[in-house]
């Protein structure tokens, strides 16, 4: 019976609950934090209110989170909010959800975390002069599909190298926190000696809000491959509880050390408070920044494939996407096919040059996930009471997470009709690839026996199969 089990075809189950903090963390922790306080001071008016911003998104994303971890104990299926959703609201909003994740928010995100860190390793090369476009591209995929290897050699290396990248990322927010902090004990408070004055309306703080929140986006990674972690029931909730704290109380207190040493006006002006800061307290280590972001990127990026695959592997699994997404490499047992697709969509967003924008407009998939998650959570607990629950909140928290959930996404059809417009335009089209591939049952048989071929070249190739579908350990 052991040999039989290790014969077995599928994703193992060898991740222990530190592997899914680092992970939670990991992917949480990327550009946002270095780059975006400006954007939320700049937007709250004051470092007081800034710093109540980030405590309410803080509380805003921890109760996302806990409602999370009720659905992933309750459904210990890999896929996340995918999965949720389809057990929660049916088949299509599930697709529609997919759909936005794998193909524009995580590909779209993982290339301008890649175009960041190529410009922040070529910006010394050509120090006269911005780096060409080309290089700055040609890295990016470099980039991309080396990490992309990465985990397609074996979850343990891609695991293994988040936990390298998210231990160097929070030692360096813990420099600079502590180099901040260190102006604070010597009784210079720059920006915080202003507290509320200058405090913005409640649009304002409402913006402030949709910023920082996109700094806490990732905190349901861990839920996109449950089937891989031992013991889900017990380790989901501990993974999603420790992984939110670390964050909130890091975000809180490197936030604070940025309004102790820097003023409002020089944190305004400045592209990244973390370098200025540094430059300004330690100036001897401030070089060595730049090349912290790129790793906190990587950490990112690493993180985002590993999700993102796992989402279309259970695509693959339900027959929403071709069933060739959900095979696994037999020597490796990682979702080979997969993780080629999201390296390749990466490669596409590479050819755009306004791939920042593009991002701005997909932050609407993530505020819509929670809405679509949380709404799932409720409704199952109507339809379907009799469900195994290990652990089961109060109602009053996934009510505040759908009140807040709802806010986030219907603010913005206010204040910025016309991204969310465009954001809601690339989410449709999802629309033609349901109809194809999920509704169109009676293909004709020349495309069947064309798509048949086509699975069993690609499978020769990948030396892939289909899975065995033997669940881990609860």
């Amino acid at each position: 019976m052991k040999d039989d089990k290790s014969k077995q075809i599928k994703l193992k189950c060898q991740l222990q609950w530190y592997h899914g903090v680092v992970l939670n963390v990991g992917v949480m922790i990327g550009s946002g934090i270095f780059m975006s306080p400006q954007g939320v001071l700049a937007n709250a008016g004051s470092p007081g209110m800034a710093l109540v911003v980030w405590i309410v998104s803080g509380m805003i994303s921890t109760l996302g989170a806990l409602c999370y971890a009720e659905l992933g104990t309750s459904i210990p299926s890999s896929g996340g909010a995918y999965t949720f959703i389809y057990h929660g609201l049916g088949e299509f909003p599930a697709f529609i959800q997919m759909w936005g994740l794998t193909f524009i928010s995580y590909p779209a995100g993982n290339t301008a975390r890649a175009l960041t860190i190529s410009y922040y390793v070529l910006q010394p090369v050509f120090a006269s002069c911005e780096p060409p476009k080309i290089a700055v591209k040609l890295l990016a995929l470099i980039i991309i599909w080396f990490i992309t290897y990465v985990n397609y050699r074996k979850v343990k290396w891609a695991v293994n190298v988040q936990m390298f990248l998210t231990t160097t990322k929070v030692l360096s927010l813990l420099v600079i926190t502590a180099a901040g902090l260190a102006y604070l004990g010597q009784g210079q408070m720059e920006s915080l000696a202003g507290g509320f004055n200058g405090s913005t309306t409640a649009k304002g703080f409402a913006i402030a809000i949709y910023s920082a929140m996109f700094s806490y986006s990732g905190w349901a990674s861990i839920t996109t491959v449950t089937e891989e972690l031992k013991k889900p029931s017990r380790n989901l909730p501990i993974v999603i509880l420790v992984s939110m704290g670390i964050v909130l109380v890091t975000y809180i207190l490197i936030n604070i050390a940025y309004f102790s040493a820097l003023s409002v006006r020089e944190m305004l002006e400045s592209y990244a408070a973390s370098i200025t800061l540094v430059e300004k307290v330690i100036p001897a280590i401030a070089p060595v920044i730049p090349a912290l972001v790129a790793l906190a990127l990587i950490g990112s990026i690493n993180g985002s494939i590993l999700c993102a695959s796992r989402i279309l592997f259970i695509g693959g699994r339900r027959g929403h996407l071709p069933s060739i997404i959900n095979h696994v490499n037999i020597n490796h047992s990682t979702p080979g096919f997969a993780l080629i697709l999201i390296a390749t969509v990466s490669s596409l967003y590479a050819t755009l040059d306004n791939i920042y924008t593009l991002i701005n407009y997909c932050v609407l998939v993530d505020v819509l996930e929670m809405f679509l998650s949380v709404t799932s959570l409720l409704r199952l607990r109507y339809t379907n009471p009799q469900l195994e629950r290990p652990m089961k909140l109060n109602l009053i928290i996934p009510i505040l997470a759908f009140i807040s959930a709802l806010y986030l996404l219907l603010f913005p059809l206010f204040s910025k009709p016309e991204e969310i417009g465009i954001g809601l335009c690339l989410l449709l089209t999802g629309i033609p690839v349901y109809i194809v591939f999920v509704k169109w049952t009676n293909k004709p048989k020349v495309i069947e026996r064309l798509t048949r071929d086509l699975y069993v070249s690609i499978q020769k190739v990948l030396f892939c199969a289909q899975e065995d579908t033997i669940p881990c350990e609860k």
